[in-house]
C-alpha cells in the first residue's frame, strides 16, 4: 500500500471512527480506540474495539485490557480488524482466544459516474430539526430498530441534527416519506450513514435518489471523498457499484464465541 492510498485509509477511518463516536462512550487508549454504549448494547457497530495499534508481544496483554472493559459492561466482546491493524497477526490472537470472524464491513468510495435512474415522483430533502421526529420514525422502521432502543437514538440525535456538518435527508415518494440518511463531512471526506428506506417502498429507487443528493451536497462541502459502508451480509455491492462506488477496503468484525 503505497503513501497516498494508506493517508486515504487513515481519513476514512477517522470519518467513520468520528461518526461511531456520537452513539457511544468513546476512549482513545493510545493501543486501540473503544465504543462502547450500554443501551445499544447488541450492535456492534457502536460496541467494538478498533484502530489496534502495539507490538507483537504485548499483543495478548492489550487484547486482555481491552476484553475486561467489555466484561465490565456485559457486552459481547467485539473488535474490527482494518489493514491498519497492527500486529499483522491479530486475527490469529483473537482465535486463539475464542473469537470467530461475525462479519466483513465493506468501505467503498464514490468515483462516479453516479445511476442514471431518474422519477420525478422522488423528492430528497435536507431537513433540521422541525423534522427529527419524523426523520427517527423512518430511521427506526427502516433498521427495524427495537422501542427499547429509538429513545436512545433520539438523545443521541438531538446533539447532532444542529450541527454545521452533518446533513439529514428525508425522502419522498408521490409525497409520503419513505427513506432516510446522513451525510458526515470531516478532514475533506463525506461519510454517508444510516442510509435506508421502509419496507413498503423498497426497489423502488427511494435509495439511488438519496444518493444523488448525498453525491451532489458533498462536492458542494468540497469533500475529496465520498464513502459508505456495508456489513457484506447485505449484499450490497453489486448495488452501490451500479450507482457509482468502488470498494476500497473491508475490515472483519470479530466477536467472542
Amino acid at each position: 500500500m503505497n503513501m497516498d492510498s494508506l493517508n486515504k485509509l487513515k481519513q476514512f477511518e477517522e470519518n467513520e471512527n468520528s461518526w461511531f463516536s456520537f452513539f457511544s462512550v468513546f476512549q482513545d487508549v493510545g493501543y486501540a480506540q473503544i465504543f462502547i454504549n450500554e443501551k445499544l448494547a447488541d450492535d456492534p457497530l457502536y460496541n467494538h474495539a478498533t484502530s489496534i495499534n502495539c507490538a507483537s508481544q504485548e499483543a495478548v496483554e492489550v487484547l486482555n485490557r481491552i476484553a475486561s472493559k467489555f466484561r465490565r459492561k456485559r457486552i459481547i466482546q467485539c473488535f474490527y480488524l482494518s489493514p491498519l491493524t497492527s500486529p499483522s497477526d491479530f486475527k490469529r490472537i483473537l482465535e486463539d482466544n475464542g473469537f470467530k470472524e461475525w462479519d466483513q464491513l465493506n468501505i467503498m468510495e464514490y468515483v462516479g459516474p453516479e445511476s442514471d435512474f431518474n422519477d420525478d415522483n422522488i423528492r430528497v430533502r435536507r431537513v433540521g430539526m422541525e423534522a427529527i421526529k419524523k426523520w427517527i420514525r423512518i430511521f427506526a422502521s427502516s433498521f427495524e430498530i427495537p422501542l427499547s432502543q429509538v429513545q436512545e437514538y433520539s438523545v443521541r440525535n438531538r446533539f447532532l441534527f444542529p450541527r454545521s456538518d452533518i446533513d439529514f435527508y428525508i425522502a419522498y415518494i408521490g409525497g409520503k416519506a419513505a427513506g432516510c440518511a446522513a451525510l458526515y463531512s470531516k478532514n475533506s471526506v463525506g461519510g454517508i450513514y444510516v442510509l435506508g428506506s421502509l419496507k413498503e417502498f423498497r426497489n423502488r429507487g427511494i435509495v439511488s435518489s438519496i444518493l444523488k443528493a448525498a453525491v451532489t451536497r458533498s462536492k458542494e462541502r468540497n469533500n475529496d471523498s465520498l464513502i459508505l459502508q456495508f456489513l457484506q451480509k447485505n449484499n450490497l455491492e453489486s448495488f452501490y457499484r451500479n450507482n457509482g462506488f468502488k470498494k476500497v477496503y473491508s475490515k472483519t468484525i470479530y466477536r467472542l464465541k
